[in-house]
């Protein structure tokens, strides 16, 4: 598939250290921090951007251009890559991003990169409001820096934007002189239709031109209303009594609607949000969730739209936020692959980065479940036997073929799941992290096939080692591998050929069950 200007296919089809425990602690201590100065971070007046956006559509575009580079240049990313994760841990969010861009820069050909790419790739397009009812006339649009450069170099330069449907087809286009979208603007987008559509900017300056990543404009018919009527129900069910398999299943989608009406609401009010979401898709999710209360199936084998998910997957009290990749056809029980990622991450990593999704869409071909969960410093609220449990009232689940992958912090969870449920995992894959296996754990899921890896300039890689060590010496055996010239940030990218072939190899040998790969 070919690249747009934007450095990405297209479209996308899928959808519309642990030396001890004080340095541990400290080490934690330090993330909380990052997390809540993420979340409490500055925005322009009118406007609501969180850096972890701007950071996540920098580092896929990155991970597109880096998926088909030539070796040399791969290598030549890696000084920049690191010095973006020491930046981002330091909470010089601006510079992780000038470094993700150099990055990003080192990947390219040198005949792609040209004055007006250097002058406008540390700016950021504002858009709001990015939810709102259909039928909204204004679009306020405004270019501010991420990070400065010299955007005055080309006085002259003019932005061309379109609003387009997820599938391509264009609805509407403007043009806007960069004076004008940096003092900001107001567009008139009165006759958009409902949708979850597509804002591009394009930036041109005679012969050359430059690309913002997209930004996702939601328009939605009677979304007070139907946010209202979702609150309604989210309150009706969880204040019934789970007396029943079927009432306690309403207890996973009570609090599915809490957390999805209170994401969109958030979005209405002008709070920052850590991705591009469809938030139509999101509400029409609930609904169809909602209406299909009595055979939760026929919510998971509904052929409309993408099969991606987000459900707040709940047991009693607890619950945990989650992103699920479901098969297109779930009648037999399905493979599961836990993706768990690392710390400051969220259970949209693995769907928008670590390869700019790869790790979904090979688990897609398969016809695999993806269950990917919010984890905080404490952990998971739901061990991902409690999640298998609460899943399979959606749909059908393959227990023979469960399988572990984390990154980081990840990595570690990956090893709590094994220690927890030492009879449930056929296969772990710990990268960029891991640490130390007991050895009476490691004996009681000797049935576990293991894959470790890491970076050779991973600062993961003596959690990595340490953990091939613990799992050797206990006889446990595990396929360990460093990847050369690779860094933290990029080593799930690297691996992930690897991986897939590992968890191919290990579901081949087990016994036929009546799962089946088909897509």
């Amino acid at each position: 598939m070919g690249k747009s200007l934007h450095g990405r296919p297209a479209l996308n089809a899928r959808c519309t250290f642990q030396p001890n425990k004080i340095k541990i602690l400290k080490s934690e201590l330090r993330i909380s921090t990052i997390l809540v100065a993420l979340l409490t971070a500055p925005i322009s007046q009118g406007f609501a951007q969180n850096p972890r956006l701007e950071l996540g559509r920098r580092l896929e575009r990155f991970e597109n251009e880096w998926e088909t580079a030539p070796t040399n240049q791969q290598i030549a990313a890696v000084p920049f890559l690191k010095t973006a994760v020491r930046s981002f841990f330091t909470l010089r969010l601006s510079e992780a991003g000038r470094q993700l861009d150099q990055a990003w820069l080192a990947v390219r050909n040198e005949e792609e990169t040209n004055g007006l790419i250097n002058a406008m790739i540390g700016s950021q397009l504002l858009a709001s409001p990015v939810c709102a009812e259909a039928g909204v006339g204004s679009l306020k649009v405004q270019l501010t820096p991420f990070y400065p450069t010299d955007i005055k170099r080309f006085p002259q330069a003019m932005a061309n934007l379109k609003l387009t449907r997820a599938t391509g087809e264009a609805l509407a286009e403007t043009q806007f002189s960069i004076h004008q979208l940096m003092k900001g603007a107001s567009w008139n987008i009165e006759q958009i239709p409902e949708g979850d559509h597509l804002l591009s900017v394009i930036i041109r300056h005679n012969d050359d031109a430059y690309a913002l990543p997209f930004t996702t404009i939601s328009r939605i018919e009677r979304l007070n209303k139907r946010l209202q009527q979702l609150k309604d129900a989210a309150m009706t069910l969880k204040t019934a009594t789970p007396s029943t398999t079927a009432q306690a299943f309403d207890m996973t989608v009570a609090s599915t609607l809490r957390d999805e009406t209170r994401l969109i609401e958030n979005v209405i009010e002008g709070l920052p949000q850590e991705a591009d979401f469809p938030l139509l898709y999101r509400l029409e999710t609930c609904e169809a969730m909602l209406a299909n209360r009595s055979k939760p199936t026929d919510f998971a084998n509904q052929s409309s739209g993408a099969k991606e998910v987000w459900l707040t997957l709940a047991k009693g009290i607890r619950s945990v936020p989650t992103r699920i990749h479901l098969p297109q056809k779930a009648i037999k029980p399905a493979p599961v692959l836990f993706v768990f990622h690392g710390a400051g991450g969220s259970e949209n990593m693995f769907f928008e980065t670590y390869g700019a999704g790869r790790v979904i869409d090979e688990a897609a071909k398969r016809g695999w479940v993806v269950i990917s969960p919010r984890q905080t410093l404490f952990g998971l609220s739901l061990d991902s036997s409690e999640m298998i449990d609460t899943l399979e009232a959606f749909v059908p689940l393959d227990r023979k073929r469960i399988m572990l992958l984390g990154h980081s912090m990840g990595a570690s969870q990956v090893i709590k799941q094994v220690r927890k449920n030492p009879a449930l995992p056929a296969a772990a894959i710990a990268l960029g992290g891991g640490g130390r296996m007991p050895s009476s754990d490691a004996k009681r899921s000797q049935q576990v096939a293991w894959y470790v890896g890491a970076g050779d300039q991973d600062f993961g890689i003596a959690a990595a080692k340490q953990l091939h060590q613990s799992l050797t010496t206990s006889k446990i055996e595990n396929r360990f591998k460093i990847y050369a010239n690779i860094e933290h940030l990029v080593v799930v990218q690297a691996a992930i050929d690897d991986a897939f072939e590992f968890l191919d190899e290990v579901l081949a040998k087990l016994p036929d069950s009546e799962s089946s790969s088909d897509p």
